[in-house]
This record gives C-alpha cells, structure tokens and sequence, in this order.
C-alpha cells in the first residue's frame, strides 16, 4: 500500500496532467476551432485510438488539421479521403471533405476556408 501512495499515485497524477494526453472532444474542437493545429493533431491520434473514438468528425478535424500544418498535407489528404471512402457522411461534410482535399492545391496561408465543419 505504501508503494501505492509513495509511487503510483504521484505518476499517475503527472500523466492526468500532460498536455498531450488525450483530451475531451469538446476540448479538441475548441483548439481545432482556434487553428491550433499542431496542437490538436497528437491529441486527435490519441483520441482517435481510443475505444469509440474514431468517427467521421475526428478523422475530419484531423485530416484539416494536417492540411494545415507544412509537411503534413498529403497525410491530411489522405485522411480525408479516408472520411469519404468509409463513413457515410451528411451531404454538408461530404462537400466540406472534398472542398478540403480541393483546396489542398493552394498555399498555406489561404487555407482557412477549410476550417468550417464541426462547429
């Protein structure tokens, strides 16, 4: 029991208070909302590998959240195609997935438009 108290517990409250520990989807979609991308993207994984966690409105956010970041925009692209092929979608999502993988093409700075799903 000692070791419990002395050893455990203390570890297992620095895990509970990582930053990158897997957070709420409330929580998720208020960064994603804010354009935190690099931020949201290892929690999204995180999540996403969690019993219940992948759905179309995570694989979403992340595969935005890729297109966003340099270097990870075939990876977001792959990820939204993802989306299309194996959920099925409201018809509002499936146009914002495509519009997605369509804006790809374009430079990061003009990007935003593809924030404007799971809001």
């Amino acid at each position: 029991m000692k070791l419990v108290l002395r050893w455990v517990l203390p570890i297992l409250f620095l895990l509970n208070a990582m930053p990158g520990r897997a957070q709420s989807l409330d929580q998720m979609k208020d960064l994603w909302r804010n354009k935190k991308w690099e931020q949201v993207i290892p929690m999204l994984l995180a999540y996403r590998n969690q019993s219940g966690g992948r759905t179309w409105q995570v694989d979403y956010m992340l595969g935005t959240s890729e297109c966003h970041v340099s270097g990870k925009e075939k990876r977001g692209e792959a990820v939204l195609n993802y989306v299309l092929e194996n959920y099925h979608l409201p018809d509002n999502a499936r146009d914002a997935a495509t519009k997605a993988i369509d804006s790809i093409a374009a430079p990061l700075s003009s990007r935003n438009r593809l924030f404007f799903m799971c809001q």
